[in-house]
């Protein structure tokens, strides 16, 4: 499934090609790999940004995402992100998930980022709100 998004101007209009300069990006091309084996779920997702000539302007963007069945339920394990920028910059990121249960009732302890189990020194990050901030620091 591909899903082409283009860049819009202030006003949440579309960018005419002859208002774009050289090189900047006018449309968003987003691809998303399904395993329908899994009950259509997303194992790819590719973000790429196409100048006004349709050439990627930079590396996509991309999330891979591993799933494994946990009793009948499907559930992500492995979640890895790529980022390779032109400049020089790349950001890997690899995100494991281990599942003690799954629609299980879950302890009011497992919410408590003071039990979280990190390395003393992790900062814990609130993002449901913006600007974000450090509510916490594991080992403090």
């Amino acid at each position: 499934m591909t899903i082409e998004i283009p860049v819009l101007s202030a006003s949440g209009q579309p960018l005419p090609l002859e208002a774009v300069s050289e090189g900047a990006p006018v449309t968003v091309v987003r691809r998303i790999t399904i395993d329908p084996s899994l009950g259509f779920v997303p194992t790819r997702n590719t973000t790429s940004f196409l100048d006004k000539h349709g050439k990627e302007r930079e590396h996509p963007a991309t999330v891979d995402v591993t799933w494994a069945k946990r009793g009948a339920v499907v559930v992500p394990v492995v979640v890895r992100t790529y980022l390779d920028q032109t400049n020089d910059r790349e950001e890997r990121r690899t995100i494991t998930v281990t599942w003690k249960s799954v629609n299980q009732r879950i302890s009011n302890d497992e919410f408590n980022y003071e039990k979280f189990p990190a390395p003393a020194g992790t900062e814990i990050v609130d993002c449901r709100q913006r600007p974000n901030h450090v509510i916490g620091v594991i080992g403090k």
